[in-house]
């Protein structure tokens, strides 16, 4: 026990001695332990965010894209470039049992042009 007496003493003398320096450590400690929970809180509060807009979306929706889904879209690799689906496709997909609704939607980056200035943007396409 008087080996733990010394340190303790030994402790307490540093932080007496050196006010300056225990001063600016605790406020360090302070600091560092408000931004981990600000961190937490801000990754929870945005998990929460992303949770409520899927929840919007429906977790029972999917989506079937051309090629097996390999590709991203807006990619020019030849077999998304290449593989297509139709309104025939639409409709087999209709016809699966379980399947409420089907609808097909075209994705596409083109030109547009007002006045003198031209960009290009994606347009999405659809019937409902």
């Amino acid at each position: 026990m008087n080996m733990l007496e010394d340190y303790l003493k030994f402790a307490i003398d540093g932080i007496a001695h050196r006010r300056l320096r225990s001063w600016l450590t605790m406020i360090g400690i302070f600091i560092g332990i408000v931004a981990v929970v600000a961190l937490i809180s801000l990754g929870q509060g945005m998990q929460n965010a992303i949770d409520e807009q899927l929840k919007k979306v429906g977790s029972n929706r999917i989506i079937i894209t051309p090629g097996g889904g390999g590709a991203m879209a807006g990619s020019t690799t030849s077999e998304f470039v290449a593989a297509k689906l139709y309104e025939d496709d639409v409709d087999v997909v209709k016809k699966v049992r379980g399947v409420e609704d089907a609808t097909g939607v075209l994705i596409k980056n083109v030109r547009v042009k007002f006045g003198d200035k031209s960009r290009y943007v994606m347009c999405f396409a659809g019937n409902t």
